[in-house]
Parts: structure tokens; sequence; C-alpha cells
């Protein structure tokens, strides 16, 4: 068609990948990008592997971003911890109660706070 694709393009295929439950797929298509992915990409697999319960993915996907996040010390949402709090949701919807509190530790040390 003759459309060179943007970021947001991707951020689609993601999504839809994402959606449907083929994850690894979804990564494997972050990972094959011409362009940097960013991490808005990132989120939204990392968001589907909560929904559809790929801890092994979303423990993948989350370190991921929190290691872009320190590499990159990239400024916007993240100060409020969503990143740590996603990975955090991860492994509480696997039970994985001691992942979830070394997290929040880390939270701790890093200041971040959670709003109620």
């Amino acid at each position: 068609f003759g459309i060179a694709p943007l970021i947001q393009h991707y951020g689609c295929v993601v999504d839809l990948l994402g959606r449907t439950g083929h994850l690894k797929e979804a990564y494997e298509f972050i990972t094959g990008m011409q362009v940097e992915p960013d991490v808005v990409l990132w989120r939204s697999l990392l968001n589907a592997c909560k929904v559809h319960g790929d801890v092994v993915m979303g423990e993948k996907v989350g370190k991921l971003l929190l290691q872009m996040q320190h590499e990159q010390s990239f400024v916007d949402i993240t100060d409020t911890g969503e990143d740590f709090i996603a990975l955090s949701n991860v492994y509480a919807s696997a039970e994985r109660w001691e992942d979830v509190e070394m997290v929040r530790e880390r939270m701790k040390m890093k200041g971040i706070e959670t709003k109620p």
C-alpha cells in the first residue's frame, strides 16, 4: 500500500496479537521490528501476559521494562511505578506472593509509592 509503518502501526499489531493470546508471536514481532520498540509496546505485551496468565513471558517483559527504565531513565508515567505494579500484578495473578513482595520492596527502596 506504500505506507511506511510508524510505531503506532506496530503498536496495533502487538495489541491485536496480545488480545488474541499470541504472546510469543507478539514478543517475536517486537524484537524483530526494524525500529526501536518503545515502552508502550512492551507495556501492551505485559498487560496481555497478565490477562492470559503467562507469568513466564510476563516476568521476562516486566524485567525488560524495568531494565529499560534503569538504563534510559526515561521520564514518563513510570515515575508512578507503573511497570513495577504491572510486574507485581503478573506475579499476584499466579499467586507468587514472595515475588510480589520482592517487587514491592524494590519500589520502597526506590521511593516509589502507590496511591490507593
